[in-house]
């Protein structure tokens, strides 16, 4: 009876055996080789190139709506139109259509549907782009005198120059010494290569720099080809000559631009642009009259010998009996926005345009609004009420602004703000005291920290630093 009873367990354990080993998988009973329900789209991240730069998006999930939104800056919208690069990643066994890596444009909306391992589960995602909301704003670092950086008062008071100028992050000052952005001096501007640079106390006339921080600055020669202290009456320029240290402040600098023509083709200059790409260099033509000649030479890759000449005319009259006219270009492109330095004569003030070609508008500045000053003495368009000045254009996050240097008696007055008179202002009028009324600024992105940074000049008494920053909301 025993040995029976053995048998007939073993041939039901038999007879169980195929019904087990052949169930298929994904049954109730081995749920463990189910295949995957899930269809998610876990991650999305694309790359483009924006002005040169890789620009990398993480897409920001909402998976209840089943959308990645692509947030961006706001003027850098226009790079989704052209992606480099798409990452993802999709739930294990899932596939995706169509293949992301083959779409480039995310300028619209565009939908994927990824279908889980089963083959029959799926969810349609949304990517879509966003600009990002932003808050730019100026930030005082600090505020030094002359006599903290070791400056002595610029000697060459021509009306028009500007004293300041950026090498990389360092900034340099007209008697060439060069100074890091807290403002410790590093070391001499090379002047290799410079007729009269090895001259005891030799001063640049003007100093300006491109987008990526090269500095170019104008020298001047009197007619015996010596340098000496240069005014329009007694001594005047014969020979101007503009040099560009390409290779950094401490290397010697080449020379992109010589006249052998009058003293004031080396004042009331500007740089914009990218000189190793399309920069303008622009600087006020001799004479004056119902309008405004302004000498305007664009470079193309790199190319100093063969630069484009343009003759820009400002249709202001420049025959005011005072000080003369700048304009300043917001980047590399000629017919885009730029900026313009008026003096309106007689001690009125300074007349502030944005302008994009014939087609200007009048700005102000904001001291008798802000309680600067006494009222009247803010001149007819607040920015102070002396005619001497300079402005600095450049385009930060997209949007053209000025730096308005303009004076008062004896103040300088500074001033930051949009082309667009209607935007806010990011610097409010502010005043500094200054022994001369020659008020100028410098201005230099920095990608480190993708902030701009300001180095405003009341001459012969402070430096002043700022930094723009921008925050997204």
């Amino acid at each position: 009876m025993k040995t029976r009873f053995i048998y007939a367990v073993m041939a039901m354990a038999l007879c169980a055996w195929p019904i087990v080993s052949c169930d298929k998988p994904g049954t109730e009973d081995d749920p463990e080789d189910a295949l995957s329900t899930e269809a998610k789209l876990l991650t999305f991240n694309v790359t483009f190139d924006y002005d040169g730069t890789a620009v990398e998006v993480e897409g920001t999930a909402y998976e209840q709506e089943k959308v990645f939104e692509l947030v961006v800056l706001p003027y850098q919208i226009s790079g989704l139109a052209a992606v480099s690069s798409v990452t993802y990643t999709i739930s294990d066994g899932a596939t995706i259509s169509p293949d992301p890596t083959g779409v480039t444009d995310f300028s619209a909306d565009v939908q994927f549907t990824v279908t889980a391992e089963d083959g029959e589960t799926t969810a349609t995602y949304t990517i879509t782009p966003k600009e990002a909301e932003i808050n730019t704003k100026v930030e005082l670092v600090w505020e030094k005198t002359y006599a903290d950086l070791g400056l002595a008062a610029k000697a060459n008071n021509l009306i028009g120059s500007t004293y300041v100028g950026f090498s990389g992050d360092n900034f340099v000052t007209a008697d060439c010494q060069v100074f890091d952005l807290d403002g410790n001096k590093v070391g001499d501007l090379c002047l290799d290569g410079i007729t009269g640079g090895d001259t005891e106390g030799y001063q640049l006339m003007s100093l300006s720099n491109d987008d990526k921080g090269v500095l170019v600055a104008s020298t001047g020669l009197n007619a015996s080809d010596e340098y000496g202290v240069f005014d329009d009456t007694t001594n005047p320029l014969t020979k101007t000559s503009y040099y560009a240290w390409l290779d950094g402040w401490d290397k010697a600098p080449t020379r992109i631009i010589q006249f052998t023509e009058g003293y004031n083709v080396a004042i009331y200059m500007s740089v914009s642009g990218d000189l190793t790409s399309t920069a303008v260099v622009n600087f006020v033509a001799p004479g004056r009259g119902a309008t405004q000649m302004h000498h305007c030479y664009t470079f193309t890759g790199a190319d100093f010998a063969n630069p484009a000449w343009a003759g820009t005319t400002v249709n202001l009259a420049s025959n005011d009996g005072c000080w003369g006219q700048q304009i300043s270009f917001a980047s590399g492109d000629i017919n885009g926005t730029y900026f313009i330095f008026d003096s309106r004569g007689n001690n009125e003030g300074a007349d502030i345009y944005s302008a994009v070609g014939a087609e200007l508008t009048q700005l102000s500045g904001t001291m008798e609004t802000d309680e600067i000053v006494e009222a009247g003495y803010g001149g007819s368009n607040q920015y102070g009420n002396y005619s001497t000045g300079a402005v600095r254009a450049f385009t930060y996050m997209g949007t053209p602004y000025v730096i308005a240097s303009t004076s008062g008696w004896p103040s300088s007055y500074f001033t930051i703000q949009p082309a667009d008179p209607n935007e806010d202002y990011l610097l409010r009028t502010v005043v500094f005291a200054a022994a001369a009324t020659q008020p100028c600024a410098a201005y230099y992105y920095d990608p480190t920290t993708e902030k701009g940074i300001v180095i405003c000049c009341a001459q012969n008494n402070e430096i002043i630093k700022y930094e723009i920053v921008t925050e997204i909301i």
